[in-house]
């Protein structure tokens, strides 16, 4: 549940919406905007700052169409920084209205006239817009569920807020990323240190109720640190608040929080009271994920106190609420998908365009010199026309002289013929040879270009289709592993509701959501961090230990130099290795099953055993059963298709040994 982000962004609004009658008409903003004696830069800057006016005063989609106005008018005349700052204050609004995929597009708008800004303004205003946009970013990427964006983008916002002079700024990004690590339980202890900063900058600031955010956030950490007392000393405190009397969104979130503290301090009554205030809110503002959290609460208490007709009432009322977020859960799970693959198709078509424009520019530029040649050669041929017209003239010259000088001079006369001639002769083989040269390169270069054009789009078309190919193998891939295992597991939690063991099915079931989950998120990744896929083959061998009857053990070591947190590798490349070590040695043993884990490097390759004493494989070749494993196989296309694509030398091998056998995992060092 992403409270305190969500609560950070509704709170603001509300604090920002303290009258419903705000006539922008009559605003000084709307006046330099009206005035079309100003120049337009000044009137874009007024209806921007108009309409971040009008979201202080009104519901949001208003102003949001009065920054869209700016926007057309900045893009028109060609005004960066008015652009900018439309995108930027766009994404803001989205943030508040709850359109995150509409809050993401336009803030990484506006961050892309960053560079843009920096060679025409003050470099410390730029980069007081830059931080301000990376703090946004980092909510809007927790708000969507991107734990990699959110935690690198967060991170470099407190770095450079720190180092400006604008608190305000520093808050922002501060509230952000400690929201992001408190939402997915990353560092209790530094997102508390985060709202602590916030709480101090907005009290020094002035804005109380902007602190009263930082002061419930804390409060929620409390809470998750089982600090009961301090959550609720600090939550009677927001109660008492004027805030919480005046705004409906506070008095939701404080509520909430109140119930879940005295629900885990078993004081039930109090709990009650505070379950059905949040569900009556909550029901008024149309908040389906509190009346979720009340209506299971509330049925649960009532089930304590023996009231079996009312907690009977909220269990169907807590299983109609579920139903529905679940399905607005899928629509956004569609919507992200469609959003992933407008924004490839457009990446690809963007590629095409950019690769049309370069052969455009090339056959322009070509253009070009041949136009420039026509025109040395139509010179070329004046001049030699100009030859021609000045030997007739001669020609003619010398006739008129030989008439009166037939005898004298006949033997002149000829010489100077026979001269005209060869010249004549020389200049056109001349020029027949340099029109035949130009003609021949121009030629030559038209062949060059077609020729680089079309090895340009078989280049192209065969990396897109090999990429194409590639990928639809490792989703297959992906899809393959361990049907059975979710067959088996489900069995297992079926036995134990069977023999009424509720507390074994409930750790087993606990166990296997997690890991169902981890495997879920992880399979949208490429490279995931060692200690990830560590975590979830534990999480894999407890489950298959706990169904077998505990008869399987495993130990895991990790050689000192290693920083597990540090490296990459693909996704349950582990799970098929472990899964066949269950399966085809230790399921066949007698007595108990030791599977043991050990992770090294050497010469920047990552070495990684699994050991098992099972009957080993010749045994487990003469005595099969009716388990069918594909994992070492897919292991092996898996590793094929990764050194194809990333060209390195990942290998698996298989060695048997005096009791049992070891398969050797050898990956390429990936660092993260």
């Amino acid at each position: 549940m992403i409270r305190g982000a969500l609560f950070f962004v509704l709170l603001f609004a509300s604090f920002l919406l303290t009258a419903q009658n705000f006539d922008y008409k009559k605003h000084p903003f709307y006046n330099i905007y009206e005035n079309k004696l100003l120049p337009d830069s000044q009137r874009v800057i007024g209806i921007i700052n108009l309409a971040s006016q009008h979201r202080m005063f009104s519901i949001i989609d208003t102003p949001i169409k009065l920054t869209y106005i700016g926007l057309e008018m900045s893009e028109k005349i060609g005004y960066i920084r008015g652009v900018a700052s439309a995108y930027r204050q766009l994404g803001t609004m989205y943030t508040i209205k709850g359109d995150m995929l509409k809050a993401l597009e336009t803030s990484l708008k506006a961050l892309s006239y960053v560079d843009l800004l920096k060679k025409k303004y003050a470099a410390n205003r730029i980069q007081i817009f830059y931080v301000s946009l990376l703090g946004q970013l980092t909510g809007v990427y927790n708000r969507l569920n991107l734990p990699l964006k959110a935690d690198s983008v967060g991170k470099l916002s407190i770095k450079l807020a720190d180092e400006l002079t604008d608190k305000e700024v520093q808050a922002v990004c501060h509230n952000n990323y400690g929201s992001f690590i408190m939402d997915h339980a990353i560092d209790y202890q530094r997102a508390l240190h985060e709202f602590k900063i916030v709480a101090s900058i907005q009290l020094n600031l002035g804005y109380t109720s902007l602190a009263d955010i930082a002061l419930y956030n804390q409060s929620v950490l409390y809470n998750r640190l089982n600090k009961f007392d301090s959550a609720l000393q600090i939550l009677r405190k927001l109660e008492k608040s004027s805030s919480y009397k005046t705004d409906q969104t506070q008095r939701l979130e404080v509520n909430s929080s109140l119930a879940d503290v005295y629900f885990h301090m078993e004081d039930f009554d109090s709990a009650e009271k505070k379950y059905l205030e949040l569900a009556n809110d909550a029901s008024k503002s149309g908040i389906l994920i509190r009346q979720k959290e009340a209506f299971e609460k509330l049925y649960m208490i009532y089930e304590r106190k023996n009231d079996f007709p009312t907690a009977y009432d909220y269990y169907k009322r807590f299983i109609k609420i579920r139903d529905s977020i679940d399905n607005l859960d899928k629509r956004v799970e569609v919507t992200r998908a469609e959003l992933k693959f407008e924004s490839e198709k457009k990446a690809a078509v963007d590629k095409e365009i950019i690769n049309r424009l370069k052969l455009a520019a090339l056959l322009k530029e070509q253009k070009t010199k041949i136009a420039l040649n026509k025109e040395k050669i139509k010179y070329i041929s004046l001049e030699l026309y100009s030859a021609r017209k000045s030997f007739e003239s001669q020609k003619l010259v010398l006739q008129e002289r030989q008439k009166k000088e037939q005898i004298i001079q006949a033997s002149e006369k000829n010489k100077m013929l026979l001269q005209q001639e060869i010249t004549n002769t020389e200049l056109k083989r001349k020029y027949t040879i340099i029109f035949s040269a130009l003609l021949l390169l121009l030629l030559l270069v038209i062949f060059y270009f077609l020729r680089k054009k079309q090895s340009l789009e078989s280049t192209t078309k065969e990396q897109v289709l090999k990429s194409a190919v590639i990928e639809n193998q490792m989703k297959t891939l992906k899809l393959q592993l361990n049907p059975h295992f979710l067959f088996n597991s489900l069995n297992s939690i079926s036995d134990y509701i069977q023999k009424n063991n509720i507390q074994g099915a409930d750790e087993y079931l606990t166990k296997f959501a997690k890991l169902m989950r981890s495997t879920l998120e992880s399979s949208e990744e490429k490279e995931i961090l060692l200690s990830e896929e560590l975590a979830m083959i534990e999480l894999y061998i407890q489950l298959e230990a706990k169904r077998l009857g505990n008869k399987v053990t495993y130990h895991l070591s990790v050689q000192d130099s290693i920083d597990v947190s540090g490296l990459l590798v693909s996704p349950l490349i582990l799970q098929p290795l472990v899964e066949n070590s269950i399966w085809h040695g230790l399921a066949k043993k007698e007595g108990e099953g030791l599977i043991s884990i050990h992770v090294k490097k050497e010469d920047n390759m990552l070495i990684i055993f699994v050991d098992d004493n099972g009957v080993g494989r010749k045994a487990a070749v003469n005595n099969p059963t009716n388990h069918k494993s594909f994992g070492l196989g897919l292991t092996r296309e898996r590793i094929e298709l990764l050194n194809k694509v990333n060209n390195t030398n990942a290998r698996l091998e298989i060695i048997d040994m005096t009791e049992g056998t070891r398969v050797a995992l050898y990956l390429p060092l990936l660092r993260a």
